[in-house]
């Protein structure tokens, strides 16, 4: 899927937002015709779907009265379910409040100035302690893209994701797959046995999708959520940010 906001040249990228909705849409409010990116963790779907179609109705005006779009990628604190291309929530923003979108997986977005690849989800590392459907979902974790999509997606400038590839701080692995730089992942995985390998895993596949990319056409930043910090790095030629919670970044 490919959505064309070409007219838009101003692009923001938001971190994590979990609890502070409102303070980012006060922050949206400063800005007009603007384009903005969240990297997840809207918590869409923990509550109920009423609740949430409130929420979004409330914030609708404030960003069609600036001419401001604000598109949402999946994080592992969101329900899978409603950001699949023909959900009842993807329909009902369309109809109600069509100034925000909720991006499926491996979705393009055309701006003026970038071609944009969104890959969502995330293992949650606190699983065990916490209540399935509620607090984390079945497939919340990165998905793997069909055999087409490396065919469909030959000129991407941006990747921006929920979690990150395995070569982007923060670097919590070693080659043992034993971690070095998380006390708190440490901490759980004495309790979870499975979650190191999955989290492995899954920065492994972003790593081989940037690779892939990357060989096509230069990637020119990586922006990502999830880790809670805000981290600058720089790896080949592209130039990979780390977002902290309700973080705005703009890029020009």
């Amino acid at each position: 899927m490919t959505l064309d906001f070409s007219t838009y040249k101003n692009l923001i990228f938001i971190g994590d937002i979990h609890h502070k909705l409102n303070d980012v849409v006060k922050q949206m409010s400063n800005y007009f015709n603007t384009l903005f990116i969240s990297t997840g963790d809207c918590n869409i779907g923990v509550k109920s779907f009423e609740t949430d179609t409130d929420m979004f109705e409330n914030i609708e005006y404030s960003l069609a009265s600036h001419n401001n779009m604000f598109l949402i990628i999946r994080g592992n604190h969101d329900n899978p379910k409603y950001f699949k291309k023909n959900s009842s929530m993807r329909s009902f923003l369309e109809n109600n409040a069509p100034h925000i979108i909720l991006v499926p997986d491996y979705s393009a977005i055309k701006t003026a100035n970038y071609n944009i690849l969104c890959v969502g989800g995330a293992r949650s590392i606190d699983r065990v302690f916490n209540v399935k459907n509620l607090d984390w979902f079945q497939n919340e974790n990165i998905q793997k893209p069909d055999d087409n999509f490396f065919n469909q997606n030959d000129n991407i400038d941006i990747i921006v994701s929920h979690s990150a590839p395995l070569f982007t701080q923060p670097l919590e692995f070693s080659d043992e797959l034993k971690f070095y730089n998380s006390f708190i992942v440490n901490s759980y995985a004495l309790y979870d046995k499975t979650m190191k390998n999955d989290i492995y895993k899954e920065r492994l596949l972003l790593k081989g999708i940037y690779e892939k990319l990357n060989n096509k056409h230069h990637i020119q930043y990586l922006i990502y959520g999830h880790y809670h910090k805000h981290i600058e790095s720089q790896y080949n030629k592209t130039k990979c940010i780390s977002l902290e919670i309700g973080e705005l970044k703009q890029i020009n």
